[in-house]
């Protein structure tokens, strides 16, 4: 799966939805216009009517770390998702992708830069990315 940055930074429409008016609004490193390979997605969704409050994607950023980026901010460009996901669901939320990032403590770790869940993370990536650019080459 491969999306295409159309922001670094949350949109502040969406923002209001949230109602976080008087919060801080990251700069993501991220490049405008950027295509990024998506190793995992989240959406949170609330009570019995499943509302969906947030989704994020699993990218690794333009310095090379794993973050996790609203959905928002990007244009989902290659809806195939790659044969390494599985997925989880759970009371309020919704997760897809490796191992790794379907266990909350776990996928924290990771992006907080955990050397050992990085090393196992990389030999993961690099089967997603390949499947990615066969997928690029594929008409």
């Amino acid at each position: 799966m491969t999306i295409r940055c159309l922001s670094k930074t949350i949109p502040e429409d969406i923002r209001m939805r949230l109602g976080w008016v008087d919060t801080v609004n990251p700069h993501y490193q991220l490049t405008v216009g950027k295509h990024y390979v998506v190793y995992g997605l989240c959406a949170l969704i609330q009570g019995i009517s499943t509302k969906l409050l947030w989704n994020v994607f699993y990218i690794v950023d333009d310095q090379g770390r794993l973050t996790y980026a609203p959905a928002c901010m990007f244009d989902l460009e290659d809806t195939k998702t790659s044969m390494h996901w599985k997925i989880r669901v759970s009371a309020d939320r919704l997760s897809v992708g490796c191992d790794l990032l379907l266990d909350d403590d776990i996928s924290n770790r990771l992006v907080e830069g955990d050397k050992d869940l990085q090393s196992q993370f990389l030999i993961i990536k690099a089967k997603i990315d390949a499947e990615a650019l066969t997928q690029e080459k594929t008409p």
